[in-house]
């Protein structure tokens, strides 16, 4: 069931507007526009059925972390809340990994699970995807890294991650990294 609502979410990434190479990569969730969005990711709540806040009292490093959390005890199936984004570069074809990492914090996190997951797109769609579902906190837990790693091949054209929770409790994600062959991607690089 969950990898279901998982691979519901990343139907969900290939539809996101693709962002530039050279755009505020926020993976700390410091950053934000005019409207108070955050600045580079992408909302998802397939069902209306989550709150997406940042926390300014809640987070691994900085000032803020992204929190989802489930609005009602009261529906059964509440889909899937979290956030994505596409990174886009020429340089896929010549690189052999990708890794993306996130900090992950759980309250009473039950019947669902909170992760991060990743797509390797080509040309006409998904070629590849992972998640961490199997590794998902439970209950109530404290800050812990999740990471993910797959091999980039030439017909790699974007990388979508996210992060997404299902089921009911409240989640928070920061300090999310992301490395092409072990060099890590900032604002800077790609």
């Amino acid at each position: 069931m969950y990898k279901l609502i998982f691979a519901a979410a990343v139907c969900f990434i290939c539809n996101l507007k693709a962002h530039g190479q050279l755009i505020v990569r926020n993976f700390g969730f410091e950053q934000y526009d005019s409207k108070g969005n955050v600045i580079s990711w992408d909302p998802i709540n397939t069902r209306q059925q989550y709150s997406l806040n940042t926390d300014t009292t809640v987070a691994h490093t900085g000032k803020r972390a992204y929190s989802v959390e489930a609005k009602s005890d009261t529906v059964k199936d509440r889909g899937v809340g979290g956030a994505g984004t596409m990174y886009l570069s020429s340089a896929f074809k010549l690189r052999r990994t990708v890794k993306v990492s996130a900090f992950i914090k759980t309250e009473n996190l039950r019947e669902g699970a909170a992760g991060i997951l990743i797509m390797l797109n080509g040309e006409k769609g998904p070629i590849f995807q992972a998640d961490t579902h199997d590794k998902s906190p439970s209950g109530t837990t404290d800050w812990s890294k999740y990471e993910l790693e797959l091999p980039l091949t030439a017909d790699v054209k974007s990388v979508s991650f996210a992060f997404i929770m299902t089921g009911k409790g409240k989640a928070w994600f920061d300090d999310f990294q992301v490395l092409i062959d072990d060099k890590i991607v900032d604002n800077s690089t790609w």
